[in-house]
């Protein structure tokens, strides 16, 4: 009998779970259009998690919320 020669989506899940954290984020169309026209124009050349990652690193780094 042939072994599998994939992998199952439940093997897949598993391990997504377990090496990442995933976040929702929910953009206004009229509040946020600058945000989404960024994102929007960008996305295939970086990535969505690039420019989120790259943006709350700077957020983070500019000491903008300090951990009280």
């Amino acid at each position: 009998m042939a072994s599998k020669t994939y992998t199952s989506s439940e093997v897949k899940k598993r391990w997504m779970d377990k090496a990442y954290k995933r976040y929702s984020l929910n953009l206004r169309y009229d509040t946020d259009q600058k945000l989404i026209d960024f994102v929007e124009a960008n996305k295939d050349k970086y990535g969505t998690t690039a420019i989120f990652r790259d943006a709350l690193e700077m957020y983070v780094d500019a000491g903008v919320l300090e951990d009280e």
